[in-house]
């Protein structure tokens, strides 16, 4: 009988284990719906970017973006509401060559989504001054 005491005994203390519990935590999934690898931008010009973000164990209102130009962040982390939309205005420099959207989880898992983009520098304004006229005579009392 003590035998068979000790052998329940055992059985229920395996049974008290938490190796077998184990939690995951799936990566979110990031994606930049506003820009294709490519596209365009000339510099001087504000841009909206736009892209989404979602994770299968986890709500849109849980999750972060952050927007990046290169290592510099351009849109600092905010939540996101909940259709999952990410969105960043940025003025556009010529150094802007790749953005990066990263989505963060609470447990600090994230993916990226990055594209490449051609910059043109913009023109220099062109002026003309059709007032007064060079031939006249001014003075710097008088109208």
């Amino acid at each position: 009988m003590r035998l068979v005491n000790i052998a329940i005994l055992l059985s229920l203390m395996g049974c008290r284990s938490d190796e077998g519990i184990k939690k995951f935590n799936s990566t979110p999934q990031a994606n930049i719906t506003s820009h294709t690898n490519g596209d365009s931008q000339t510099e001087g010009y504000s841009v909206r970017f736009m892209g989404t973000g979602s994770d299968a164990n986890h709500g849109t209102d849980e999750l972060t973006a952050t927007w990046y130009s290169g290592s510099d962040i351009i849109c600092d982390a905010t939540p996101l509401p909940t259709d999952g939309t990410a969105i960043c205005e940025h003025t556009i420099t010529i150094d802007d060559t790749e953005i990066t959207l990263v989505v963060k989880d609470p447990e600090n898992a994230s993916d990226e989504a990055k594209v490449s983009l051609v910059i043109t520098e913009s023109e220099a304004p062109n002026a003309q001054i059709n007032a007064p006229l060079a031939s006249g005579v001014f003075y710097s009392d008088q109208k």
